[in-house]
């Protein structure tokens, strides 16, 4: 039997989960569980795949991300592959880890966000591993209800709005507390939906689930074309874009000085990593960087930018290869 096509499209929200082959352990440690935690944080950077919640549990973990652009499939198999390797090396063992494809549920978020980062984050409670679930320390919950610091890569912010317009009148994280922890809080939807014994890979109204048929669950013929990643925004125009925001040489951009600041460079490498698609390697070498290595770390530095001017700044520029894009 075929694989079924991976809806993949800019924007898309997944709950992704995979388990361990044979229901056996993934995470034997916390040690385990860190190296997972530590990959995460890579996909934004690497993928832009944003992690806006996540469970791990003894033999599955579970995640709520959501992808700028339509790569769901190269960021899980990195996020497996490398962990996979990872994990057989310190345990001293080799073949497979996760019981195949990893189960990817596409959703409707505006309005199954909350109830389905509901269903994720009750999970310790639910199989009894805690009594509390705000002392379980490998899940993104503490970081919504409690003062624990959370991931710089943890994205809580679309959630966290999501329960503004539920009561804005109410501090969020105590709203979000009563919201996971009471009983019957589920939308009928989302509950059905994961009690059901073949619940299917998308979920959310009948509007959304026939639109997301009628666009991508089409023929075989379409297949390669629904899987490539949209028109990629060529490396020059971006440069171009950039030199021409910050009125710099192109020169000045690919040119790095050490101990200066060059927010121009910066600016650039984002974007052309983000909206050209350009894999590490190319990137290390388009900005003079020493190895794909390099890149990622200066990524890693640019994403924890605190500073709202530089993302002004970044989003201006984007506005303006969008309208290139819409004009050309």
């Amino acid at each position: 039997m075929a694989r079924a096509l991976r809806v993949q499209y800019p924007g898309a929200w997944y709950h992704v989960a995979n388990r361990g082959a044979g229901r056996q352990r993934v995470f034997r440690n916390d040690s385990h569980r860190q190296e997972m935690l530590d990959l995460l944080g890579e996909l934004e950077c690497g993928y832009g795949v944003e992690v806006h919640a996540y469970c791990l549990m003894s033999n599955r973990y579970d995640l709520i991300v959501r992808t700028q652009v339509a790569n769901l499939s190269q960021a899980m198999r990195h996020l497996n592959g490398v962990y996979t390797q990872r994990y057989n090396r310190s345990t001293a063992r080799d073949g497979p880890l996760f019981r195949g494809r990893y189960k990817a549920i596409l959703f409707e978020p505006e309005t199954c966000l909350l109830p389905v980062s509901r269903h994720l984050h009750r999970r310790p409670l639910v199989t009894g591993t805690v009594p509390r679930l705000d002392r379980y320390r490998w899940s993104s919950y503490p970081s919504y209800v409690t003062r624990r610091k959370h991931p710089v890569w943890l994205r809580q912010d679309v959630l966290e709005e999501h329960l503004t317009r539920l009561d804005d009148a109410e501090p969020t994280a105590r709203h979000y507390r009563r919201y996971v922890e009471r009983e019957g809080q589920t939308s009928d939807l989302v509950r059905d939906f994961y009690r059901a014994i073949r619940p299917g890979s998308i979920l959310g109204p009948q509007n959304f689930r026939a639109r997301i048929l009628s666009e991508y669950g089409a023929t075989d013929a379409e297949v390669p074309k629904r899987q490539q990643l949209p028109n990629a925004v060529p490396v020059e125009q971006i440069l171009r874009a950039v030199g021409d925001y910050y009125d710099v040489p192109r020169r000045e951009i690919l040119t790095s000085v050490r101990g200066r600041l060059n927010v121009p460079r910066l600016a650039a490498i984002w974007l052309v990593r983000s909206r050209a698609h350009l894999p590490l390697a190319e990137l290390a070498s388009q900005f003079g960087m020493a190895s794909y290595g390099s890149a990622s770390a200066v990524l890693n530095r640019i994403k924890t930018q605190r500073r709202p001017a530089f993302w002004r700044q970044v989003k201006a520029i984007e506005v303006g290869l969008d309208g290139q894009s819409a004009g050309s």
